[in-house]
């Protein structure tokens, strides 16, 4: 599991459907479909059910995605501070919401 699987789920629960996630991290269906069994086999469990209607998360699904929302957000704050040790200057990303 590396960062682009923690991207790949956190998109694919907020779609809920894998086409929609694949275009908008534009890679294919398949590749989108391929990458995330990968990831079941890695863990040994299933992470979402399919349906015609989309997918919605397994119960192991909905932990690891907080898990990784977590851990995503961590190495945002560690890249971001790697940056600003020893310099003077101001640097950062600022994140805002609405």
């Amino acid at each position: 599991m590396d960062e682009n699987d923690i991207l790949f789920l956190s998109i694919l629960n907020a779609e809920r459907n894998l086409t929609k996630a694949a275009e908008k991290l534009f890679i294919s269906q398949p590749a989108l479909s391929y990458r995330i069994k990968a990831l079941e086999r890695e863990l040994g469990v299933p992470l979402f059910h399919r349906s015609k209607n989309g997918v919605v998360l397994t119960v192991q699904g909905e932990y690891l995605i907080e898990f990784a929302s977590k851990v995503h957000r961590e190495f945002r704050k560690m890249r971001e501070e790697i940056r600003t040790l020893g310099t003077e200057e101001i640097h950062g990303t600022i994140y805002l919401g609405a």
